[in-house]
């Protein structure tokens, strides 16, 4: 995995998980989970599918091939400062270090000042029943963004939908399905084992959107 892959990952780290961050707007979402999380972008029209699994700072993440995982998963242990790219079949193993000042409240820290949430009203998203609320994120650089999100009343008010305005009238649009609102086994987020530093790479700083 070259860095740009593995900055890549907290990147969009940064984008699917910032409702759910300790600066969130909507501060009493669940924070352990297992779920399968489709996002799509209305200027490349690709399509990303993962299996996310978390437990407060700890995330396990695998992408989905027509239904099927890969043969690789990324590990990120934001509370050991430490990130892990596992190819089981071919017994590899990278290790990634984290800057220590990476958490989830810095990553929802970063180009923000402050963000304002505006009730929308009522819906269905993902066959779920929904609060739905406008978030504007005003930065302290640049122009404000924003967020449409689905904030499902019978799963705790998990986002199961949000979409979110880039800086140059696109769109991405993430839903969560499949959504288990237990914490995952402990045994996902375990090092692996026979690691090897990722070469060339030191600790790798917060990702700016």
């Amino acid at each position: 995995m070259r860095p740009r892959t593995a900055i890549g990952i907290l990147a969009g780290l940064l984008l699917w998980a910032f409702p759910l961050g300790a600066q969130s707007p909507f501060p009493h979402i669940p924070t352990a989970y297992t779920a399968t999380m489709v996002l799509r972008n209305s200027k490349s029209q690709a399509t990303v599918v993962q299996k996310i699994c978390r437990n407060g700072d700890q995330f396990r993440i695998q992408m989905l091939m027509n239904g099927k995982p890969s043969p690789s998963y990324n590990i990120i242990l934001m509370d050991q400062h430490q990130a892990y790219m596992v190819i089981p079949q071919a017994h590899m193993c990278m290790s990634i270090p984290l800057s220590p000042q990476l958490n989830m409240a810095t990553l929802m820290r970063v180009g923000e000042s402050s963000s304002s949430v505006t009730d929308v009203g009522t819906g269905i998203a993902e066959g779920h029943p929904c609060d739905i609320k406008q978030v504007i994120y005003h930065p302290k650089q640049g122009m404000p963004s924003s967020a449409k999100i689905w904030l499902a009343k019978d799963l705790q008010n998990f986002p199961v939908k949000q979409v979110v305005a880039g800086p140059h009238g696109e769109t991405t649009t993430i839903v969560y399905k499949d959504i288990q609102l237990v914490a995952p086994d402990p045994t996902l987020f375990a090092k692996p084992a026979n690691c090897r530093a990722m070469p060339n790479f030191g600790g790798m700083q917060v990702p700016h959107p």
